[in-house]
């Protein structure tokens, strides 16, 4: 990552004192994140939080990160466009100060680049294929083949110093890249089994740990409910920001433009 955008990053992004708990949330962005997370700094996921409960383990932290959420308030890593400001958001839209006003201009890419970028993660000898997996999670190839954002994603791509996965894109479809996310099923949600108590899914996780040499498993903790919430989609022309700030929102972000998702504690 280039270095003057690293030096706007929280100082908790380096603290390496603490240890802290993670956050998983409900999709492979947050998933892979978080196996990142455990491998660089040797944190454990021990809640998670589906956008309707917050769950934890009996064995949570009393410092904890979400992972690709974008909290109102508090540490995570985040990529969305969000209507609050955060500072302790590691998230390169907020960073950058990205808003509604100029939303064209947005980094389109994962939570799990970031990351990548941030700690300077090695993905040189990674395959070809996995290189490829990288930029489909979140759908992050997608800016390559649009016209009018080509440029916007390849700078992003050169502030993170991951210009090989721009060489990538050269090479590939925009089809190649869908079929990765179906061999692998990226789609795919994770969930609470309400009768187990457990995370399960149907991500290939298997076929993602024999690909990236990296232990792709959920953790076999109990998780109990912690928080429940009621969750919104709003366009952003029926409401307004001072409006917003009156709910106690837990985590907000952009959709497009003009509609917002957020997710408040529930009364």
């Amino acid at each position: 990552m280039k270095r003057e955008i690293m030096g706007k990053f929280p100082l908790w992004c380096n603290d390496n004192k603490t240890e802290y708990s993670l956050c998983l949330s409900n999709d492979i962005d947050s998933l892979f994140s978080c196996i990142l997370l455990n491998k660089i700094k040797g944190y454990k996921i021990e809640y998670f939080y589906d956008f309707q409960y917050l769950y934890k383990t009996e064995q949570t932290k009393d410092k904890a990160i979400g992972v690709d959420i974008d909290l109102i308030d508090g540490r995570t890593w985040g990529n969305h466009v969000t209507l609050f400001k955060n500072e302790n958001s590691a998230n390169i839209n907020q960073i950058l100060n990205i808003s509604r006003e100029n939303y064209t201009e947005k980094y389109a890419l994962s939570t799990l680049l970031t990351i990548i970028s941030y700690y300077n993660f090695d993905i040189s000898n990674l395959t070809e294929e996995a290189k490829m997996i990288l930029l489909c999670i979140d759908a992050g190839f997608k800016g390559f083949y649009i016209d009018n954002f080509r440029e916007k994603h390849i700078e992003y791509l050169k502030m993170l110093e991951l210009e090989e996965l721009i060489e990538i894109e050269k090479k590939h479809t925009i089809d190649d890249f869908y079929n990765l996310i179906d061999k692998y099923r990226l789609y795919e949600e994770i969930k609470i089994n309400k009768k187990t108590g457990k995370l399960e899914t149907s991500i290939d996780l298997a076929g993602l740990t024999e690909v990236f040499g990296l232990p792709f498993l959920l953790p076999s903790d109990y998780f109990f409910v912690s928080y429940k919430f009621d969750s919104y989609i709003t366009n952003l022309n029926l409401i307004t920001k001072e409006e917003l700030k009156q709910e106690n929102i837990f985590s907000l972000a952009l959709v497009n433009k003009d509609t917002i998702k957020y997710s408040k504690f529930r009364n």
